[in-house]
């Protein structure tokens, strides 16, 4: 049960990437001691990791050593609040142009002014007795 438990944190995201993060920005995540020992910002680190876990939806990259040349972007992306290309549908714009049509907000009913559901307008109310 504990060799689980251990394999599991090993085998984990966060610990995957810790190391490729730290190096990618070693004056960012590394804190010199008084004795001349290099200690990690765990706060930071942590943080960041898991602003690069939502980036890749918990899915470890393949080529990490490439991959982890780009990670100061993403959390730059991700603190600026910039949306991230990666995120949009890259086929849409194709599928658009041959006339596939995709759905607005609420299924393409503007919003509802009291901001109940858009399914609750056409409900009648119930009868009390």
């Amino acid at each position: 049960m504990k060799q689980k438990a251990v394999d599991s944190v090993k085998n984990s995201f966060s610990q995957k990437i810790r190391g490729h993060l730290i190096n990618s920005d070693k004056e960012k995540y590394l804190l010199k001691t008084s004795n001349g020992n290099y200690v990690p910002r765990s706060g930071l680190v942590n943080i960041d990791t898991a602003k690069i876990e939502k980036y890749f939806q918990g899915k470890v990259p393949e080529n990490i050593d490439l991959v982890a040349k780009t990670f100061p972007m993403i959390i730059r992306n991700f603190d600026s609040g910039r949306p991230i290309a990666r995120l949009g549908n890259p086929a849409r714009p194709i599928l658009e142009t041959n006339s596939v049509r995709f759905p607005t907000a609420a299924l393409g009913r503007p919003p509802s002014p009291r901001g109940s559901c858009f399914w609750e307008e056409s409900v009648p109310p119930k009868k009390r007795r």
